[in-house]
């Protein structure tokens, strides 16, 4: 038997991560931080329900999948995010790491 409690901490907590995950990506600030926690979530998902043949679940599944799901997919793709700098050129990101030009002398 669940504890309630902790169903509902762990309900909270799952909303607004997604939350805050989607908005540093979207909006491009802390894109880092943002990747990170979308893959330890991500991973988190796809421990929780691996698509292993013989498993059986009490919430269907989309499909037949065997090791590669859409979750894995989408950590992939949050990893390449991750490998690359690219929030530091479009986004909030620009504005947050912003190095203030020196002054070379001639």
């Amino acid at each position: 038997m669940a504890n309630p409690t902790a169903l509902k901490i762990a309900d909270f907590l799952n909303e607004w991560g997604l939350i805050a995950i989607g908005f540093g990506l979207i909006a491009g600030g802390l894109t880092q931080i943002a990747t990170i926690a979308g893959i330890v979530l991500l991973l988190l998902y796809y421990v929780s329900t691996p698509p292993l043949v013989g498993l059986t679940y009490s919430i269907p599944t989309e499909g037949s999948y065997l090791v590669v799901n859409k979750t894995l997919i989408e950590m992939a793709a949050l990893l390449v995010l991750a490998l690359f700098p690219t929030g530091r050129h479009v986004g909030l990101d620009v504005f947050i790491f912003r190095k203030k030009a020196r002054l070379q002398p001639i």
